[in-house]
């Protein structure tokens, strides 16, 4: 590996580290408005959420799964009709999101690998235990359910789910998001060091109760800029019949391939 490049990776991770640091400050805040992105040197764009396609001029990182394969991964499940009835009174809570997350967790756990069992070829995607969260006097306030990381670690992309308390607030992100992003991001950084990727694309599926949106985020290696997309809300909170396309919708997400290269 030449020397520029193990500089380049050094000087992603010092600026990752100086970015959590600076986010501690906003922990109980749990939101981080457009000021405290400048401070950060955010940089917020759009992202669409039924094609993936970012509005920055930037690179689409992942492709999303269609929603013909989700409805038959969903069908095999059995569980679509009963989580898509599940509307509730007080739909901004970490339950109802944590009970969305649970939901697309064991499609996953459906598909992994048994020890010791033939089976056809496993999945892209690894599903790992979620890996952060956080109190607030003694409350949890938000946490990830799981992590996705592909597989034969021959890409640094990951893709989790992340269940919050507090609800979306417009042009602001949360603590949370930004947490996953930097820490999974520091995370591809460290773990893949064959001199190939600069970029860790990072998508979060962020649910506030029975809303949900997709944040996807990652560390430009030329600016050390922190660029950060986000989708428009989808409600998964309304009849039935559209609760199943919006869980549908949000699946997508869950079980797309990565479409760009991640070496620049």
């Amino acid at each position: 590996m030449s020397q520029s490049i193990q500089d380049k990776r050094r000087q992603l991770i010092d600026n990752i580290d100086a970015y959590v640091d600076s986010l501690h400050g906003k922990a109980l805040s749990g939101f981080v408005e457009e000021t405290g992105m400048a401070n950060l040197n955010v940089k917020y764009h759009g992202i669409d959420v039924d094609s993936g396609t970012p509005n920055d001029g930037g690179p689409k990182f992942l492709d999303l799964n269609s929603v013909k394969e989700m409805k038959e991964l969903a069908a095999k499940q059995g569980n679509l009709e009963q989580i898509s009835s599940q509307s509730s009174r007080h739909p901004y809570n970490l339950d109802a999101a944590e009970k969305l997350g649970v939901v697309y967790d064991g499609w996953h756990e459906s598909i992994q690998p048994v020890p010791g069992e033939k089976q056809r070829e496993p999945p892209l995607w690894k599903k790992l235990t979620g890996d952060h969260y956080q109190y607030k006097t003694d409350e949890l306030v938000w946490r990830s359910i799981f992590t996705l990381r592909v597989r034969d670690h021959s890409r640094p992309d990951t893709v989790c789910f992340l269940a919050n308390k507090d609800l979306f607030k417009d042009n602001q992100l949360f603590v949370s998001e930004l947490t996953c992003i930097l820490g999974k991001a520091k995370y591809g950084l460290a773990h893949h060091e064959d001199g190939k990727h600069l970029i860790v694309p990072v998508t979060v599926v962020s649910a506030a109760g029975r809303l949900a949106r997709i944040v996807q985020g990652y560390v430009d290696p030329n600016t050390f800029e922190i660029m950060v997309r986000v989708s428009e809300i989808v409600d998964i909170d309304r009849t039935d019949e559209e609760n199943k396309e919006a869980i549908l919708k949000v699946g997508c997400w869950l079980f797309g391939t990565p479409s760009e290269e991640t070496t620049s």
